[in-house]
């Protein structure tokens, strides 16, 4: 398979990557693909295992350790269409990130950067049913995972950066800036 644009947008836990990447495809009418969406399938339909970050984090790591490509190609594949251009939610790994260089024409890298503490406090939002003391220490053991270092460490190498601790409105803005 080669792509002629891969989208790619990073991001910390709570940072929103999946709104950026929505509201990316919406704006640009390019599909996009999300690691965690085939993961909770994964989780769900394949291994039968609860879905929570500590599985999908593993599970993930997991499938990377064993093989990233096959890895990769199962999450493009899990989506029903054939795309020349894509837009990846969710890149967790730098192996994924190298392969999606050698099977794309050209590669925009969007990183989505949130302080810490409104990043903890959308995860505590998100994750009903737990009270915030809890969602806290989840939340910095989630963030301690290799995973979450692998991220920083690519978010060195972005090509656009996203504020994305505002509204909405400022999103979308800063998103109508970026030339895919």
């Amino acid at each position: 398979m080669l792509l002629s644009k891969s989208i790619i947008v990073l991001g910390q836990i709570g940072s929103g990557k999946t709104t950026v990447a929505r509201q990316l495809s919406s704006s640009a009418n390019i599909p996009m693909v999300s690691f965690g969406e085939y993961l909770r399938y994964y989780l769900k339909d394949v291994l039968k295992i609860e879905i929570n970050r500590k599985n999908l984090q593993d599970t993930g790591q997991a499938l990377i350790e064993n093989d990233p490509v096959e890895f990769l190609n199962n999450v493009i594949s899990f989506n029903t269409f054939d795309p020349k251009e894509i837009i990846f939610d969710g890149v967790r790994h730098k192996t994924i990130l190298e392969s999606l260089k050698k099977i794309s024409k050209k590669v925009v890298i969007i990183c989505v950067d949130v302080p810490d503490n409104i990043r903890l406090k959308r995860v505590v939002n998100r994750d009903d049913g737990i009270d915030a003391n809890s969602a806290a220490k989840l939340f910095n053991v989630a963030n301690a995972h290799p995973v979450e270092k692998e991220i920083k460490e690519m978010m060195r190498d972005c090509d656009y950066h996203i504020d994305n601790s505002k509204e909405i409105e400022n999103l979308i803005a800063q998103l109508n800036s970026i030339t895919l």
